[in-house]
Order: C-alpha cells, then sequence, then structure tokens
C-alpha cells in the first residue's frame, strides 16, 4: 500500500482540522508576537484567494510583493 502525499494546501487543511488551536507560526509586531493557529492561516489563506477569485482572478499568474511576513506565505497557499 503506498501512502498518499499532500500537497502544502492539502496538508494545512488536515492540520486546521486536526490541530486547529495549535500555533502554526510566530510573527514579531510593533514588538509584539502575533501567533497564528492553523485554523487561522487556513482560513486567512481561504479568505484570500476568495478575493482573487471575485476580482476576476481566477487561474491567472499574479506577483506577491510584499515585506518577509506571515500574509506573504497566506497568499502563497
Amino acid at each position: 500500500m503506498s501512502a498518499k502525499y499532500l500537497n502544502p494546501i492539502e496538508q494545512l487543511y488536515k492540520m486546521s482540522q486536526e490541530l486547529p488551536n495549535k500555533t502554526y507560526l510566530r510573527q514579531p509586531i510593533d514588538k509584539i508576537w502575533k501567533e497564528y493557529s492553523f485554523k487561522d492561516a487556513y482560513l486567512l489563506s481561504k479568505e484570500m484567494a476568495g478575493a482573487l477569485n471575485a476580482a476576476g482572478l481566477k487561474d491567472e499568474k499574479i506577483a506577491i510583493l510584499s515585506k518577509n511576513c506571515a500574509h506573504w506565505l497566506f497568499a502563497d497557499f
């Protein structure tokens, strides 16, 4: 029996279901650490994808221009 490998989006979804409140990543904002759970990361990524679809950019290539931050990763998902 072969193992099924999940792509990063599938893995994020799986973790958001299995460990929704576990910290996924932390980022300093104005000298205060902001924590994002797996559920937060999945929902923020889904919101960004929905906004791109609503703007008519479904299946389009786009560029991400951002400082190194948590939201860059969410946009990449």
